[in-house]
């Protein structure tokens, strides 16, 4: 599934991870099943509880899974409460949230069958079939659905357990006590590194890419959001602590074999040359949450955030299109607002 990215920027906001079996399947059953007379129209909710739940149904349903969109941003869970585990339950049009019954009502809906994937007391999706005088889906096709959707947050389950196991090896595989913040010990002397951060500069980073000889990489690009702002209202001694505490923080999440780089006043960069997409982005996330966290009161601001973008090549890795892809999603993310993560296109 693609996810729209905003109106002014070719690169995709990041809502949901990807990799998702389950979006995966939900894309593919509502785009095979097309609305019709004698068939009804399916939307489908992933993850509705969530702040990256997402409204899928084919075109020509657009009125309905509107409806569904706004029902399920406002909480309505009456949308799925009594939908069984697997199979489906008939509810008439009355009974839904009333932004959903006066769309259902305006399509000539005359009622709705609904079923629900749940994994731990956790509602992974939600299926709605909106039946016409005309036309409903059968109820074998509407279990092959569930099956199928089911099957999927099950994939989904086995990989998130998988992806969690690799992030606490790549945790335990990095510093085994870390130093107190702004207490990491480093040879400022070193020509490959960044004297002030100590961590590699943009001469050993630029070397690192050159000599770069992997089937797949992920870079990350990092930015410390308003920072000349924050250089204006404190000092340069508190811009300098703060980059400080970002490299402490960069290079104690991450594993040793991983490069982390100043390449410019305020921006970093990370190159792994072993993590997949999908681990990727959970470590991306990860990193967000690290760097906002509260900074020693003797600082200067609370905290701090940061824009990141995250470009993944697969195959025939051209580590100066990696570059380059990530600096220009990397200015998507900072006029679009910032503090946030941006996928390279």
């Amino acid at each position: 599934m693609t996810i729209a990215p905003a109106p002014f920027s070719p690169f995709e906001q990041l809502t949901a991870p990807a990799g998702d079996e389950l979006a995966s399947a939900a894309s593919s059953v509502v785009n095979w099943t097309h609305p019709g007379t004698d068939r009804g129209s399916l939307v489908i909710v992933v993850h509705p509880t969530t702040d990256d739940h997402r409204v899928l149904a084919a075109s020509g349903v657009g009125v309905l899974r509107a409806a569904v969109s706004v029902a399920v941003a406002s909480g309505h869970d009456r949308l799925w409460s009594a939908a069984p585990d697997g199979d489906t339950i008939e509810l008439a049009v009355r009974s839904l949230p009333e932004v959903v019954r006066a769309a259902a009502e305006a399509a000539e809906v005359i009622a709705t069958h609904i079923g629900c994937v749940r994994s731990h007391d956790r509602v992974e999706c939600v299926a709605i079939w909106f039946e016409s005088r005309t036309g409903i889906t059968p109820i074998d096709e509407r279990r092959q659905t569930m099956q199928m959707l089911a099957a999927a947050a099950e994939r989904d389950a086995v990989r998130r357990a998988e992806e969690e196991a690799l992030l606490a090896s790549m945790s335990a595989e990095s510093v085994d006590e870390p130093a107190p913040p702004n207490r990491r010990q480093f040879d400022a002397t070193d020509p490959d590194l960044d004297p002030l951060t100590g961590v590699a500069n943009r001469r050993c980073f630029e070397q690192a890419l050159e000599q770069y000889d992997s089937d797949q990489a992920t870079l990350l690009v990092i930015d410390i959001d308003h920072f000349d702002q924050i250089g204006q209202d404190f000092g340069k001694e508190t811009s300098d602590m703060i980059l400080l505490a970002t490299a402490d923080r960069l290079a104690g999440s991450l594993r040793k074999s991983d490069l982390v780089a100043r390449i410019d006043a305020d921006t970093f960069a990370i190159l792994f040359g072993d993590v997949d997409r999908s681990t990727a982005l959970q470590i991306s996330r990860r990193l967000l949450t690290t760097i906002s966290e509260p900074l020693p009161t003797d600082i200067g601001p609370e905290s701090v955030t940061a824009t990141i973008a995250l470009a993944h090549q697969f195959g025939l890795v051209d580590t100066e299109e990696l570059m380059e892809s990530a600096s220009d999603a990397l200015e998507s993310g900072k006029r679009s607002g910032r503090g946030r993560l941006v996928l390279a296109s």
